[in-house]
């Protein structure tokens, strides 16, 4: 009878152990499992605002005939784009700005002063602390003028564009209009120069 008792006693003991370590696997496989889909959902809230700015010019005739040339500044992505860094260089020659670079391209700013009939010059700020809406985009350079246009589409194979925008999370990119596509960048500090790292989102460089 003690025998049988006892018996039952280590089978109760043993079945409680079971219990006990089946439950502490179910809950470190739950852990995992909760952890894994709170990374997937910071993944894909990262996602859901990143940037993808682009550089695309445009050339032609205004309504009334007058030529023009502009340079307008995309983003095609998901997210705002926080612009860091924005810069030109003409002949591998660096300009102050998207105006300056007008002014050199016309022969310097007295050249450009000289002209006639003056021309017209429309420009949008582009630098540190810019923020571009997903689907927006901002004209960088817009001129009108009857012969500059055509000498500053001429100039645009001449010209390297660099941008390092970031978004609201710190996922930075940079790209430049002599190459298709973005890289991503660990910061905008130093990008120029900068190795690109792994995508954030598991696409490669």
């Amino acid at each position: 009878m003690a025998k049988a008792r006892f018996n039952a006693e280590l089978s109760i003991a043993i079945a409680a152990m079971l219990t006990a370590v089946v439950a502490t696997v179910v809950a470190v496989l739950q852990t995992q499992i909760m952890q894994e889909e709170a990374e997937v959902e910071r993944a894909h809230a990262r996602l859901s605002v990143m940037p993808a700015i682009t550089v695309l010019y445009s050339n032609g005739r205004t309504e009334d005939g007058e030529p023009f040339f502009k340079l307008n500044i995309f983003n095609q992505g998901l997210g705002p784009a926080v612009i860091k860094d924005f810069s030109i260089r003409w002949k591998d020659e660096p300009v102050e700005n998207q105006r300056d670079w007008v002014r050199q391209v016309a022969g310097g700013s007295e050249a450009f002063a000289a002209l006639s009939p003056v021309p017209a010059v429309n420009n949008s700020f582009v630098g540190n602390g810019r923020i571009i809406p997903a689907g927006d985009s901002v004209v960088a350079v817009e001129v009108t003028h009857a012969s500059l246009p055509l000498a500053l589409y001429e100039a645009y194979r001449d010209t390297r564009i660099d941008i390092c925008a970031c978004s609201f999370y710190g996922d930075c990119q940079r790209m430049s209009n002599t190459k298709p596509g973005s890289e991503a960048v660990a910061s905008c500090e130093g990008y120029l120069d900068a190795e690109p790292i792994e995508s954030p989102f598991g696409r490669g460089k």
